[in-house]
């Protein structure tokens, strides 16, 4: 099926799987690694490629492709998930694997020309996205965009543009001594001394090592570390959407064929921590261009007081240091406290949030859907301004 033409001479492909990207992969590749931010390697074709299996069987995949003739201008990189809220679906059209897991997009964007005039991408990509072979969509919900990042969203009509969560990232410019020194009280540093030197006291042999590739055994203990602190998180929180990207065979296998590409491309930097010779805490970087993304960050249960994964943090800022080639350490999004602590610079990102208004029906659910979070924040207010006022009375006490 040829793209189709639009009013300006400009053509869009809806790519709906993996596969169909195939025959473009070279011309798509280019556009990003000339027009893109480096976080935007997640969206290469191979990147892409090794995960198909878990996003396609998480969401309806539909990236946008934008051509003026045969030159390919836009990418937009985008997927529908259903939401649900009190017995009502909605489907969200969002960033490729936005909000997945943690191998995601953490700063969304649309790549394209930007030697290009704009206006026509937006009206284009505004045709695609109301076409009869667009997958259905209730609303827009972009959640990752780096509030740097120009974003042409004049395509979306009426949307509305808030804060929404932060990345958290630390320079690697300076050892860590220096960095701790400015960031962290006596205390808190007191306390990482004494966690190593217990270390030292406990155990025979304490290995600090980086791997580029990854075999058989060391990819076990990796999972077996993740899964063991997800299903933790789950049962210390409640909250299920602490998963494992080890938990089944889609995932294992998708994690898999992502660590060898990595390694391929010279982009993997996985950070170990071993005592007397046991993997207990792990730390899977991604190298750019000026630094490196921590993907994901994990530890044995059973080692909890040492701090490993803060000694393992340590390490990875030293070593990063002597090779003298990257500047910063992104450990990307969920704020918690060892974040704050590590990660002097906070990086904004916004939320844009739309309504699909040639639908009724979508208006409908998306004015329902906001009125009930207004209606539920408000009530939480009011419980909290009670709250507060019994115990300056003295109740509860």
């Amino acid at each position: 099926m040829l793209p189709t033409t639009t009013e300006m001479e400009m053509q869009y492909k809806i790519i709906k799987n993996i596969i169909e990207l195939d025959k473009y992969k070279q011309v798509y590749d280019a556009l990003i690694k000339d027009h893109a931010g480096e976080d935007a390697y997640y969206y290469l074709y191979d990147n892409l490629k090794s995960l198909s299996g878990y996003l396609e069987n998480n969401a309806d995949l539909c990236i946008v492709l934008v051509f003026s003739g045969v030159e390919l201008i836009l990418i937009a990189p985008l997927q529908i998930r259903k939401r649900h809220w009190l017995y009502l679906n909605s489907k969200k059209l969002e960033f490729l694997a936005s909000q997945n897991h943690s191998l995601g997009s953490q700063y969304g964007e649309l790549i394209y020309n930007k030697n290009t005039d704009i206006k026509n991408i937006e009206l284009c990509l505004r045709d695609a996205l109301e076409s009869p072979g667009m997958p259905f969509w209730d609303e827009v919900c972009f959640t990752n965009v780096h509030s740097t990042t120009h974003l042409p969203i004049g395509f979306l009509g009426e949307a509305s543009i808030s804060a929404a969560s932060s990345c958290y990232q630390t320079p690697t410019t300076q050892p860590s001594e220096l960095l701790l020194k400015e960031n962290l009280k006596r205390k808190s540093r007191s306390k990482l001394r004494k966690s190593q030197k217990l270390l030292d006291i406990d155990f025979e042999a304490v290995e600090f090592l980086t791997f580029t590739s990854v075999d058989e055994a060391l990819f076990n203990d990796m999972a077996r570390i993740h899964s063991q602190r997800q299903q933790f998180k789950r049962e210390a929180k409640k909250y299920n959407d602490y998963t494992s990207l080890f938990d089944s065979d889609t995932e294992r296998n998708a994690m898999h064929k992502l660590t060898n590409w990595l390694s391929s491309k010279k982009m993997l930097d996985l950070h170990v921590l071993k005592l007397d010779n046991l993997v207990v805490a792990f730390l899977y970087c991604v190298r750019l261009k000026t630094k490196t993304n921590a993907l994901i960050m994990a530890f044995d249960n059973d080692y909890e007081k040492y701090s490993p994964s803060k000694l393992l943090a340590i390490y990875a800022i030293d070593y990063q240091y002597s090779e003298g080639k990257l500047t910063k350490i992104d450990f990307l999004a969920d704020f918690n406290h060892f974040k704050h602590q590590f990660c002097p610079e906070e990086i904004k990102r916004l939320s844009i949030n739309c309504v699909n208004r040639s639908r009724i029906l979508s208006v409908i659910k998306f004015k329902y859907i906001t009125l009930v979070k207004y209606v539920s924040h408000n009530i939480k207010n009011v419980i909290y301004a009670i709250t507060r006022s019994r115990l300056k009375l003295g109740y509860g006490q």
